[in-house]
């Protein structure tokens, strides 16, 4: 049986952080309007450069879980979205709890910003520890 990798949909696979770092210069009234049009911010997210080539390399020997803290509401968007930009996955988990902080003994940390093979093989050596 394959091990399991799950994956975080915004900051890891779609580039939201950097969307979000734009959202504190808008104004009040700006952010109430884009939040009403959250669905439009959702589609137009571009994904992290090389996550669909990484994700497709994972996938060959690991099963892929996407989960997302966005409502089940936009679970055909973001099924969608994945689809646009060739991003495979074996399922697709919708409300991940809101929170501050995740805490978990199996985390692996995505900080970079970016897939190359080097995010790949600290996966797969994480895995291999774990």
């Amino acid at each position: 049986m394959k091990k399991t990798i799950c994956m975080d949909l915004d900051g890891v696979i779609t580039d939201y952080k950097n969307w979000y770092k734009r959202k504190e210069n808008l104004s009040e009234a700006e952010v109430q309007f884009y939040s009403q049009k959250i669905g439009m911010i959702f589609w137009r997210l571009k994904p992290i450069e090389g996550i669909a080539e990484a994700i497709k390399e994972l996938r060959k020997t690991y099963r892929i879980i996407i989960y997302t803290a966005r409502g089940k509401a936009f679970r055909g968007l973001t099924s969608k979205w994945l689809k646009k930009h060739n991003i495979s996955y074996d399922r697709l988990i919708m409300n991940k709890p809101m929170a501050h902080i995740y805490i978990d003994d199996l985390a692996f940390e995505f900080k970079e910003n970016k897939w190359d093979t080097t995010t790949i093989k600290e996966i797969t050596e994480f895995l291999e520890h774990n």
